[in-house]
């Protein structure tokens, strides 16, 4: 699969915290502070979701991320779908590659857009969490995630 290794070369190449530099200021600075405190990836998008509607209501048309305790979970199912090789995301895979600059900012919006239907949350609530899941897949190898992440 030629778009996957493409894609295991791009989230190699990059800095963990680089995802997190791609958001917005007013998201990206929240989680650098927690970052800055010693809290992992994982943790701050825990942080993230359970901060419900009052963090998240003016960007989503449906119910916050919060009412459902597997959101998390059906996430990270996507993430890996999209970034594992499911056929489904490939079109939106050689977008990606594609792209060129900004590259960062591109794959977690890209992201987001592609796996907010099947996750029931609109992409800028999820971005944020994408961006994390980035970071963390990124300490280790998109390779080792895929094959230790549950699949799809």
């Amino acid at each position: 699969m030629e778009d996957m290794h493409d894609l295991q070369s791009v989230i190699a190449d990059t800095d963990p915290d680089s995802w997190i530099e791609a958001l917005p200021t007013y998201q990206r600075d929240s989680i650098l502070q927690m970052r800055a405190r010693g809290v992992s990836y994982d943790e701050i998008a825990q942080i993230w979701i359970a901060a419900g509607s009052s963090a998240t209501a003016p960007f989503s048309s449906g119910s916050p991320p919060s009412a459902d305790p597997t959101f998390l979970d059906k996430l990270r199912t996507e993430v890996r779908a999209y970034l594992c090789g499911e056929k489904r995301y490939e079109k939106d895979r050689k977008q990606i590659l594609a792209s060129g600059k900004e590259m960062q900012t591109f794959v977690v919006g890209a992201l987001a857009v592609a796996i907010a239907p099947y996750v029931g949350a609109a992409s800028v609530v999820i971005a944020p969490i994408i961006a994390l899941l980035l970071a963390n897949i990124g300490k280790v190898s998109l390779n080792a995630w895929c094959a230790i992440s549950d699949k799809p």
